[in-house]
């Protein structure tokens, strides 16, 4: 057998991570680290005349003006993620004051409680155009019968397309049709009627009970699931959503593009859309459920567009 030679010993290195080194007898101890090199004082020098620049101009900086208590207007506020356009958001670098998406007041008037700095901001932005923003409605005219039709065609238990179908809710003089498929809407079956009178008038109606609250968690999911092409949307009434579209539209090749892909998506899903763009919250609406099919309406075609609608299009109460 071999004769081995003496024991290795073990001498820890330098440094927290590093391995012990294994060192037989007689071997050479390896040479000690090299000092780190001296600084370079000019280097130095220049870094902290450099920091103390960046510090003098932090301190002349103007200060950014806080709200005064009791002040509603925003100033100093940052803006939310899903406000709509109009909302303020931060200041421009330089300037203290909040600056709005599509600047000040149409006139450029200021409002009453401007200072001249808001004057002058808002002489530097230009006047606002208030028909500048783009809303876009989606009026889901079956959303309650194609929910129930969607449940139904899961469990297996879908009916026939010409079988005429009613959802009911209770009135005040027994069940009233809350929505209906298109076999009973041909059937001469509308909202708003007694289910009694319907089925003198559609004896092959089939009537279900509504679900008002299932109806109304599903729009808004439905609300949520729309912000995929902006980010601010809302629910709009039990059959419709809104969405500010301002900017977004050429993520999309415009709005019309916007437009069918939106009701391609909810087509997807099982759900009829009527879809419109224009500069305001009443006119989407009233077109997307009286105009054309995927209605685009610019600002100056809104008297010319509107004009011709009916009276329901201005979203009247029944008191009035």
């Amino acid at each position: 057998m071999p004769a081995q030679g003496p024991p290795a010993r073990v001498t820890p290195m330098r440094g927290a991570h590093t391995q012990p080194a294994l060192i037989r007898p007689g071997a050479a101890a390896l040479p000690p680290e090299h000092a780190a090199p001296a600084r370079d004082h000019d280097e130095l020098a220049r870094a902290i005349a450099a920091l103390r620049a960046a510090v003098t101009a932090t301190l002349h900086r103007p200060a950014f003006r806080q709200p005064a208590t009791g002040d509603k207007s925003g100033n100093g506020r940052g803006e939310d993620s899903f406000s709509p356009v109009g909302s303020p958001v931060g200041s421009p670098v330089g300037s203290p004051h909040p600056r709005w998406r599509a600047g000040p007041d149409r006139d450029g008037s200021p409002g009453p409680k401007a200072t001249g700095a808001d004057r002058q901001d808002q002489a530097a932005i230009g006047p606002r155009d208030s028909l500048a923003r783009r809303i876009t409605a989606l009026y889901l005219p079956r959303f309650a019968i194609e929910r129930w039709e969607r449940r139904m065609a899961a469990s297996a238990d879908a009916p026939p397309e010409d079988l005429p179908v009613a959802l009911a809710v209770e009135g005040t003089h027994g069940p009233v049709i809350h929505a209906v498929n298109r076999a009973a809407d041909l059937g001469g079956v509308h909202p708003g009627a007694r289910v009694v009178d319907m089925r003198a008038l559609c004896p092959g109606l089939r009537v279900e009970y509504a679900d008002i609250g299932g109806d109304r968690a599903a729009l808004d999911k439905l609300m949520l699931w729309a912000r995929r092409w902006c980010p601010w949307t809302a629910t709009d009434g039990a059959s419709g959503l809104v969405m500010d579209t301002t900017g977004s539209d050429h993520l999309w090749g415009g709005e019309a593009e916007m437009l069918r892909e939106i009701e391609a998506r909810l087509s997807g899903l099982g759900f009829s859309s009527q879809l419109a763009v224009a500069p305001t919250h009443g006119a989407a609406w009233a077109l997307s459920r009286f105009g054309g099919v995927r209605e685009v309406c610019a600002a100056r075609d809104l008297a010319g567009r509107t004009a011709p609608l009916p009276v329901r299009a201005l979203r009247l109460t029944p008191e009035t």
